[in-house]
């Protein structure tokens, strides 16, 4: 849960932007849109147990 609060932490205006570009493309253009608010969220959690260690900070780059 911390590396998910690591990553919130640091983008959370971009994944608010995700986030609303969804639902505004959703409401005008087609409701097919929806169907990336799932993929959004694995990429999120993918992005904070790659970049982030257990205890919410940014990795090491190696």
């Amino acid at each position: 849960m911390n590396r998910i609060k690591g990553l919130l932490r640091e983008t959370w205006w971009l994944w608010t932007l995700f986030f609303v570009a969804i639902v505004v493309l959703s409401a005008s253009v087609s409701s097919l849109f929806l169907f990336m608010a799932p993929a959004l969220l694995v990429v999120f959690t993918y992005f904070a147990h790659v970049r982030y260690d257990e205890h919410g900070n940014p990795k090491e780059e190696l």
